[in-house]
């Protein structure tokens, strides 16, 4: 990697390309708000930014990266497997 190289000198900028998952609330199972909080409960997005992104990923709560004003602040699902797998049983999509 370069930035190995002591010969070399990586600069690097936040920006505000995104990557994110969609829901299509018109598809079965998808108009319950429980399973949505599931599904974004079982996602770990720090996983995700540091592992798929090498390490340059930020972990976003909302639509809005955190170098935009309105990114800050927001609280996002924690990652809990548990609470999600509960809330999709209560919500009879069971994982077994």
């Amino acid at each position: 990697m370069l930035e190995k190289d002591e010969n070399k000198k990586v600069l690097s900028e936040s920006s505000v390309r995104q990557h994110m998952l969609i829901f299509s609330l018109k598809r079965p199972g998808m108009d319950d708000i429980n399973v949505r909080r599931a599904i974004n409960m079982a996602v770990n997005r720090g996983d995700l930014a540091e592992k798929v992104m090498s390490g340059s990923g930020i972990s976003a709560a909302g639509p809005f990266p955190e170098v935009l004003p309105y990114g800050s602040g927001l609280k996002g699902y924690e990652y809990n497997v548990e609470e999600a797998k509960k809330l999709l049983d209560d919500a009879a999509y069971a994982i077994r």
